[in-house]
């Protein structure tokens, strides 16, 4: 990750002090999802892969969607 995101609109969620954990994960690396799936009943996919300086095609995107679900699925 290059750079901290600012997460305090979920960690001032109410509970979240015990009940919330954040985890770093890429989904161009699957298996960095290993941690935060470990021990969950239920996956939530919702990550997508985002070119914010739009150097890649379409298709480089979608194929890389898809390899990372595949992968977060076979984690799961």
């Amino acid at each position: 990750m290059k750079g901290k995101k600012n997460i305090k609109y979920l960690t001032i969620l109410p509970g979240a002090s015990e009940k919330l954990h954040i985890f770093n994960a890429n989904l161009d690396e699957p298996n960095s999802f290993t941690a935060a799936i470990e021990g969950c009943t239920r996956v939530f996919h919702l990550a997508y892969p985002v070119d914010l300086i739009e150097k890649e095609s379409e298709d480089v995107v979608t194929k890389r969607a898809v390899e990372g679900t595949i992968g977060i699925l076979k984690a799961s």
